[in-house]
């Protein structure tokens, strides 16, 4: 699950300090193909990719890598702010937290299923 983890997060890495302009023609080009509004694919994105990054580094690292995920979804949109057509949004904090929380969740499902 560390692999798992650390691939989640690199993944997630380039996704969100990709430029501005580049970003927005691939969620375009992704909305067309999935038929998903292109608003709604953003916002999904990062709950999606908070939460499985909280399940495997939680399976991989133990319950304390979600203190890590959360500092973690604040910094990643502060560090947007260096980034060429990228901002730091509040929504976007308050959407990887749901996603963290979410990864609580679900790993609580995993943790409790093994026990």
């Amino acid at each position: 699950m560390r692999f798992a983890a650390v691939v989640v997060f690199i993944v997630e890495c380039v996704l969100s300090h990709t430029p501005g302009p580049t970003s927005s023609v691939e969620s375009k080009t992704l909305s067309r193909l999935t038929g998903i509004n292109e608003a709604a694919l953003r916002r999904f994105a990062h709950v999606f990719l908070f939460s499985l990054l909280s399940v495997f580094s939680a399976l991989g690292f133990g319950p304390w890598a979600f203190v890590f995920c959360a500092v973690w979804s604040v910094a990643d949109e502060w560090t947007k702010r260096w980034i060429r057509g990228r901002h730091c949004s509040a929504v976007d904090i308050g959407l990887n937290l749901a996603g963290v929380a979410v990864g609580v969740g679900l790993w609580l499902v995993v943790y409790n299923a093994v026990l």
